[in-house]
């Protein structure tokens, strides 16, 4: 069972054992922390699978809950952490989170950090139960240093169920005036209606991905200017941005980059684009308010127009740059697969764990080094019949023939086949880690084999 304790760390250094007696409604919890080294104003909320309490050596951390279960099914405690004077001198925040995450099992949840020290980071997450919303979730979480909510129609899979300090579950256009309430310092908004399904309901798409985002943009702008602080919004855009006009221009125009061909030709890529230009808008004009003398603080808009992106880990989600790796998730499995584009289509990919790397870097980025607003980002360009030939080297008896779908093909063509991304190298060091060689042979086969058995 998942509970939620408090621990409050309040003395600055002390050569006494502390203990802190807390009850419930229903019950009581006893919670030491013999060893010396506390830290000053740290309060923190974590989940708790189960009962722990153990001695580390010189960095012990004793940490109890009472049964008593409050609302929601959740246990409020209280409680004291410590760790040795000298891990706590190196990195003190960090260093019994880590040892309370690593070594017990446990999540931070909410974290209030006074004084001297640094206090979490308070992040939004949008779209989390997505293929990018679960892989950035994670990887927050691994960093440290991170309150994070999320917001998704679905509940969270189990992957992030216990990195959530706040899960808010339904329509985000019509959830956004819970989060007035909260003081956001990053926002990653990843939730989207995708492209194939955008075609297919075109009002609906408009509203989630054009409504929705201007509703979280005006609530940064909003939190912006009342805490007097640049609220960072993270905006996962795409080549989807791009019109190409004809196959003949996209054969002929290399690698593109981010101020040609705008003219997309999906109302997915409309709602992109036009996300893109407001978030510009909110982060330099918004109100025409940088006229005023002393213009107020506001939202910093970042954005990355990704390729198509693969996980190993998640399924692919029918999106329409997914017939990669559907194509080799049948041949492991030993099934058909018929190819809804034509051998020669040819599109820019990246690996998961580069779109969520550049959305990291892109939020560390001091605004200083930034010039633009928009960002390609690009790992390897590969045609079908190049995943096919991949495919059926990795899987010798696969089956992979090719039966272009007009629609989804049409989508295809109108995106470029690679994106100039000289602006994220020069401007915030982008490099990819996963070339194409990388990615199938240390990424992405290593782990189909895995799942499948093949």
């Amino acid at each position: 069972m998942v509970k939620r304790l408090r621990l409050m760390a309040a003395l600055p250094w002390s050569d006494r054992a502390v203990s802190h007696e807390a009850k419930s409604e229903k019950s009581s919890s006893r919670i030491n922390a013999p060893m010396p080294g506390l830290i000053s104003g740290v309060e923190v909320a974590v989940t708790i699978s189960g009962r722990v309490g153990v001695a580390d050596g010189g960095n012990q951390i004793t940490l109890g809950v009472g049964s008593g279960v409050s609302e929601g099914g959740r246990v409020e405690a209280a409680g004291i952490a410590s760790a040795g004077e000298q891990a706590v001198r190196r990195n003190p925040i960090k260093k019994i989170l880590n040892i309370v995450r690593m070594k017990y099992n446990i999540v931070v949840r909410h974290s209030s950090i006074q004084g001297d020290c640094m206090t979490d980071t308070k992040a939004l997450v949008t779209g989390a139960c997505g293929e990018i919303g679960q892989a950035l979730v994670q990887a927050l979480a691994m960093r440290g240093g991170y309150q994070i909510t999320t917001s998704d129609l679905a509940p969270l899979p189990d992957s992030i169920r216990k990195i959530s300090a706040e899960h808010v579950q339904g329509d985000l256009v019509y959830k956004i005036k819970t989060f007035y309430d909260y003081d956001f310092d990053v926002i990653f908004h990843l939730a989207a209606s995708l492209s194939s399904k955008a075609e297919a309901a075109s009002e609906e798409a408009h509203r989630i991905n054009v409504e929705g985002t201007m509703q979280l943009l005006m609530l940064a702008a909003y939190r912006s200017e009342k805490h007097h602080k640049s609220v960072k919004f993270l905006f996962p855009s795409s080549i989807a941005a791009y019109g190409m006009g004809s196959l003949a221009v996209k054969r002929s125009a290399g690698r593109v980059k981010e101020n040609e061909y705008n003219s997309p030709q999906t109302m997915y890529g409309c709602n992109k684009l036009y996300c893109e230009k407001l978030g510009i808008y909110y982060g330099k004009f918004f109100g025409q308010k940088h006229l005023d003398d002393n213009p107020p603080h506001f939202l910093d808009f970042r954005s990355i127009r990704f390729p198509g992106l693969i996980s190993a880990l998640t399924l692919p989600s029918s999106g329409t740059s997914d017939y990669g790796p559907e194509m080799l998730h049948a041949a492991a499995q030993g099934k058909d697969y018929a190819c809804f584009v034509r051998e020669d289509s040819k599109i820019s990919f990246m690996a998961m764990p580069d779109a969520i790397r550049s959305l990291l870097m892109l939020m560390d980025a001091p605004r200083a080094n930034l010039n633009h607003q928009v960002y390609n980002i690009a790992a390897f360009a590969l045609t079908a019949g190049e995943f096919r030939d991949r495919a059926l080297r990795a899987f010798p008896g696969a089956n992979i023939s090719f039966e272009p779908s007009p629609r989804r093909q049409g989508i295809v063509d109108s995106w470029p086949q690679d994106v100039d991304d000289s602006l994220a190298r020069a401007e915030w060091g982008w490099l990819p880690e996963y070339d194409a060689d990388r990615f199938f042979d240390d990424y992405f086969l290593p782990e189909i084999r895995k799942r499948y058995n093949a």
